[in-house]
């Protein structure tokens, strides 16, 4: 007696894997410039990440970026202390030009590096001259 083979497909609606950049497979690379809205020039420094994720680049002083990223990743964060937060949905283009403008109040989060080294401040008396 032969053995039957049934094969079912089961559609799923994207909601269950999220939202997914359209036509991409596999990591890709996304470009581009970040200028100043006010001045226009070019800023250097910004912190350009992948939402949801540690992949990350940062602006050259040409204000240019470069980073691959894979398709469920699909909105870059910008920022930059005293500039506002920018969020770029990806789509099916490999060249986003960004431009940030400068907040007018005090930023709501600031970013501090450090090492694994702790160093020891001394703090010695000096002696005040009047006179």
């Amino acid at each position: 007696m032969a053995k039957k083979t049934f094969t079912f497909f089961i559609p799923l609606p994207k909601s269950l894997f999220g939202h997914t950049v359209v036509g991409r497979t596999g990591r890709f690379t996304v470009s581009g410039k970040v200028t100043s809205f006010e001045e226009s020039f070019p800023l250097e420094g910004v912190s350009v990440h992948a939402k949801g994720t540690t992949v990350y680049d940062v602006t050259k002083a040409d204000g240019t970026y470069k980073i691959e990223v894979r398709p469920e990743h699909n909105t870059l964060l910008f920022e930059l202390t005293d500039y506002e937060l920018s969020e770029v949905s990806l789509s099916e283009e490999n060249c986003y030009d960004v431009v940030l403008k400068k907040t007018a109040i005090y930023p709501s989060r600031v970013v501090l590096g450090s090492t694994r080294y702790i160093h020891q401040l001394r703090i010695r008396p000096f002696p005040v001259l009047t006179g």
